[in-house]
């Protein structure tokens, strides 16, 4: 080949103009390839972002479900502090919310269980409501802390044969714990919410009760059931005078409640015809409800709406103790 025809051919590679002169449909291609690259890369790390965030909200969910079935096992309330660090850590507290719900279906679904919300404690002593009058903060509504209650029918629920006790530690030992607070908590409702502790104590020395307990000793077991959370000991000073008072705790007011007493004081007195129409005055009477609060629900049961927070039925223990459903409940 002559050198003249490689010389004009090397000029035309080096040749800016050569190169403008291109097809702008090849143009158009090497700039889509570039493009579809740029984006397959970009969206790479996007995509393994929502990866990462969907596998961190599965492993929270499941921490918050083991800590709501050893927390009920221990009968200590799911507090919003323990999830934080004990589930969601420094990373998740924006996903509490998300968590929460993943976790309420999963009890429900798989365990028969949900989360609800404990009530917020009351003011009751003098002292205290002044302090909350004074007070520059709002009151919040929101106690931020939880139990584990059932989901099931009622049908299921409140039928011994089909739940019974659960046995730890045993079946009779909590049979009998259920029937000790069910009893305190309807002698404490049944006389306007609150029992000074001079008369709890006749209460419980009629019963038989005023020392020891088939399971504790009167002392340990009242102290057991405010660390647990179904009654409250209340000392009033406003007054002059030490004023010692029994009220129901959050978790009593959520398990047991006024439809639990009324379930309670029913399979104690039940009888037929006249004398459960007289039974249900008095009930309705004592715990401050109204005739038409009464609503059957099926054939033989009767449930109340929600009244002072109360939101679940307690299974009915019929016991040797017999609470009184008149006002004066004071037989001196």
């Amino acid at each position: 080949m002559a050198p003249n025809s490689r010389k004009r051919r090397s000029e035309q590679r080096n040749d800016p103009e050569s190169s403008a002169s291109e097809s702008p449909a090849r143009r158009r291609r090497v700039q889509q390839d570039g493009d579809e690259e740029a984006g397959s890369t970009a969206s790479e790390p996007e995509t393994q972002t929502q990866t990462q965030t969907a596998t961190g909200v599965e492993t929270m969910m499941k921490k918050l479900v083991r800590l709501a079935l050893s927390c009920e096992y221990s009968r200590i309330p799911i507090r919003r502090a323990d999830i934080s660090t004990k589930v969601l850590g420094e990373t998740g507290t924006r996903q509490f919310k998300v968590v929460f719900e993943r976790a309420q279906h999963e009890l429900r679904t798989k365990f028969g269980m949900q989360m609800e919300e404990l009530p917020s404690k009351e003011k009751f002593t003098i002292s205290q409501r002044r302090a909350a009058q004074a007070s520059q903060k709002v009151p919040s509504t929101s106690s931020k802390s939880w139990i584990l209650t059932s989901t099931l029918p009622p049908e299921y629920k409140f039928d011994p044969d089909i739940l019974p006790p659960t046995k730890a530690p045993s079946e009779s030992t909590e049979a009998i714990y259920t029937a000790l607070y069910s009893f305190i908590i309807a002698l404490i409702l049944l006389n306007n919410g609150s029992l000074p502790e001079n008369k709890l104590e006749r209460y419980l020395k009629r019963a038989n009760a005023d020392q020891w307990t088939p399971i504790l000793s009167t002392e340990k077991l009242l102290q057991k059931l405010v660390k647990e959370g179904y009654l409250e000991k209340r000392r009033d000073t406003s007054s002059g005078e030490e004023i010692i008072e029994w009220v129901v705790g959050p978790r009593g007011k959520i398990e047991v409640g006024e439809r639990g007493v009324q379930g309670f004081v029913r399979a104690v007195y039940g009888g037929s015809g006249e004398e459960d129409e007289e039974l249900e005055r008095k009930l309705e009477r004592s715990l401050g409800l109204q005739p038409q609060q009464r609503v059957v629900v099926d054939e033989g049961t009767e449930e109340t709406p929600q009244v002072n927070g109360s939101a679940e039925r307690s299974r009915t223990t019929r016991g040797r103790a017999r609470p009184s459903a008149r006002d004066d409940t004071d037989d001196e």
